[in-house]
């Protein structure tokens, strides 16, 4: 898999690329941001910053349980839209 398919915060949020909130998020990218340029750029930036950041913060609990926070409301609305939890293999990227 390419480097960049990686869901970064998420996957340091909820400990692996392959559960059930990230292939929500997943999902979300893939049939939703990656449909409109304001989504690509979002998706693009998204990728190029998030991965130093991991690096510099991902470790910290603190920060972990902050982003946990905003994102499992967030899985939550996506999930009530439609979006499953399923097995999830990357379709864009």
């Amino acid at each position: 898999m390419e480097q960049n398919a990686w869901c970064y915060i998420a996957t340091a949020v909820y400990g692996s690329y392959d559960c059930p909130s990230v292939w929500v998020l997943r999902r979300f990218r893939d049939f939703f941001l990656s449909k409109s340029l304001l989504g690509r750029l979002l998706i693009g930036a998204y990728y190029k910053t998030s991965p130093t950041l991991i690096k510099l913060v991902g470790k910290n609990k603190l920060v972990v349980g902050f982003w946990k926070m905003l994102l499992d409301p967030f899985v939550s609305l996506l999930k009530s839209r439609g979006y499953e939890d399923s097995t999830y293999e990357d379709s864009i990227y």
